[in-house]
C-alpha cells in the first residue's frame, strides 16, 4: 500500500492524505481557435498562448499576455472566458507539452487550442499548483504524431491531498519559495541587461549620440552613479560613448584582415564524435559557442568537450593559443556569429570545431578585451546585412574579414574594459549560481513534502 503521509510537514499535522482523482477536485478547459486577425489587442481580457508562459513576470503566475481581447470580439466569436478561478495552465499538445511547465492563473482569461485549464473546486491555488509541479504531465500524454492530452486524461489522474488546513500552509510555503526566486531572477535579469547596456556604450558605434539606444537609458546611470570611473564623454568618432575615467584618446579602426589571421584550420567533427570522458584533443562545437559558452572560455574552467580517440600529434597544426577569436558561422538566429575568445589554455591541444573559423590576432590584445568587442552592438550591427539563409542563417569567412574593428591602442584602457566585463560576468554566474541552489531546494522540498 502506497504511503499516504509526506516525509516531512508542518507540525500539527498527523492525518493520513486522501486518495483523489484531479476530476474530482475540480474541472478542466481545453483552449481555443485565436484567429490571426483577432490578435494583438492591447486591453480587454487577456488570451493566453504557451508563449506567454516565456514572458518575465509569468514564471509563476500568468499575469501579462501578449494578446488582451475586448467584450466585442468575445461576443462576436462566442468566447466564453474562464471565471472559474483560481485554475492551472498548461501545454496540452506538441513538443511544448514536454515542457511540463505549469503556471497560476487568478483573472478571468482565454486560453488558445494548443493549451489546457484546470480549475480547482477549493479555491486553495497555490497547493494545486505547487501539486500539478509534483506531476509529470507528459507521462500521461497520447502517442502519435504530435504528443497530446485530452480532458479526460487529465482528469484521470490520481494524487493523495491532505486537509485544506494543511493545502494552505503547504501552498503559502512554496509560494513564498516561488516568490523569492522570482525576484532572484529579476536580480539576474537586470545584470543581465546592464551588461548588454555596457556593450552598446562602452564601444564605438554609429548610435553614440543615442545613450537612450535598446532603452538602456535608467540602467546606464544606475552604473555611472555607483561606478565613479565610469564617465559620459561628448560623441566624437571613433570614441565610446561611456569610457574609464584618464582615457580621451580616440580609438583605432582597422580592417580584421589586417589585424588577424584566420588561416587557422578548423575541424567538422559532429556532435556524436565528442565526448566528455578525457582524450587528448578539446573541440569548441559552434552549438556550444551558441548556447553554453559566455564571452570569454576559459579553457581552465569552464567545461569542453573532447574529440574520441583524437591523438593530440594529429592536431599539431591547429592548436588553439590564448587570446584567438573562434566565431561561430552558423545559427538559427541572428546569434550567428557569435565569438569568444579563449584563454587558459596552457598545455591543453584545443581546437575549433563544426561550423566555426578562428581569427588569430596579429598584435597583442589585453585578454578578455575581444571577447567582449566582437559580442557587442559596434560589431555585431556590421554582420547582420552579411547574414544569409531562410531557415538557417549563417556568415562566410571572407565577408567577416572585411569588418572592422575599434580598440583602443592604449593597453591599459583595453584592460580595464576586458576586467570590468569580466566583472559583470562573474556577478551574472553568482546570480544564476543562487537561482541553481533556490530551485533545488524547491524541488527537494516538492519530492518530501507531498505523499
Amino acid at each position: 500500500m502506497a504511503e499516504k503521509k509526506p516525509n516531512i510537514r508542518f507540525k500539527g499535522f498527523e492525518e493520513e492524505w486522501e486518495d483523489k482523482t484531479l476530476g474530482s477536485m475540480g474541472e478542466t478547459t481545453s483552449g481555443v481557435g485565436f484567429p490571426i486577425q483577432e490578435q494583438g489587442g492591447k486591453s480587454g481580457i487577456p488570451f493566453f498562448k504557451v508563449s506567454d508562459m516565456n514572458t518575465i513576470g509569468n514564471e509563476r503566475e500568468m499575469t501579462a499576455s501578449n494578446n488582451y481581447v475586448s467584450s466585442v470580439q468575445i461576443e462576436k466569436n462566442n468566447w466564453k472566458p474562464i471565471q472559474e478561478l483560481p485554475a492551472i495552465f498548461f501545454a496540452k499538445i506538441g513538443a511544448a507539452l514536454l515542457h511540463n511547465r505549469k503556471r497560476l492563473i487568478k483573472k478571468p482569461f482565454l486560453l488558445d487550442n494548443n493549451t489546457m485549464a484546470y480549475s480547482m473546486n477549493n479555491k486553495e491555488g497555490d497547493f494545486f499548483l505547487s501539486l500539478f509541479e509534483t506531476i509529470n504531465l507528459p507521462k500521461y500524454a497520447q502517442t502519435g504524431a504530435l504528443p497530446s492530452y485530452g480532458e479526460t486524461d487529465i482528469k484521470a489522474i490520481e494524487v493523495k491531498v491532505p486537509t485544506i488546513c494543511e493545502q494552505q500552509k503547504i501552498g503559502e510555503f512554496f509560494k513564498q519559495l516561488d516568490e523569492l526566486i522570482g525576484a532572484k531572477e529579476q536580480e539576474l535579469e537586470k545584470l543581465r541587461q546592464i551588461k548588454l547596456a555596457l556593450l552598446d556604450k562602452m564601444f564605438p558605434s554609429d548610435n553614440q549620440e543615442d545613450i537612450n539606444r535598446g532603452g538602456y537609458k535608467s540602467l546606464i546611470y544606475g552604473v555611472l552613479q555607483n561606478n565613479s570611473q565610469l564617465v559620459v564623454t561628448s560623441p566624437t568618432p571613433n570614441t565610446p560613448t561611456i569610457r574609464f575615467r584618464g582615457f580621451t584618446e580616440p580609438w583605432e579602426n582597422y580592417n580584421l584582415r589586417k589585424l588577424f589571421d584566420f588561416s587557422t584550420p578548423h575541424y567538422s567533427h559532429s556532435r556524436d564524435k565528442l565526448t566528455y570522458d578525457k582524450t587528448e584533443v578539446l573541440n569548441i562545437h559552434y552549438g556550444d559557442i551558441l548556447i553554453l559558452f559566455g564571452d570569454i572560455v576559459d579553457a581552465k574552467k569552464d567545461k569542453i568537450p573532447y574529440i574520441i580517440s583524437a591523438k593530440a600529434d594529429n592536431y599539431k597544426a591547429s592548436k588553439l593559443i590564448d587570446g584567438d577569436v573562434i566565431f561561430a558561422d552558423t545559427a538559427e538566429d541572428e546569434a550567428c556569429g557569435k565569438a569568444i575568445e579563449i584563454q587558459n589554455i596552457a598545455n591543453k591541444t584545443i581546437v575549433a570545431g563544426l561550423h566555426t573559423f578562428v581569427g588569430r590576432p596579429k598584435k597583442k590584445f589585453a585578454p578578455y578585451f575581444l571577447g567582449y568587442y566582437f559580442n557587442s552592438y559596434t560589431f555585431h550591427d556590421q554582420l547582420l546585412p552579411l547574414m544569409q539563409g531562410i531557415k538557417v542563417l549563417s556568415v562566410n569567412k571572407p565577408a567577416v574579414e572585411d569588418t572592422f574593428i575599434y580598440y583602443p591602442t592604449n593597453k591599459e584602457e583595453q584592460r580595464k574594459i576586458g576586467d570590468f566585463f569580466r566583472s559583470q560576468d562573474e556577478s551574472i554566474a553568482n546570480s544564476q549560481l543562487q537561482i541553481n541552489k533556490l530551485k533545488t531546494i524547491k524541488q527537494a522540498c516538492l519530492s518530501q513534502m507531498f505523499a
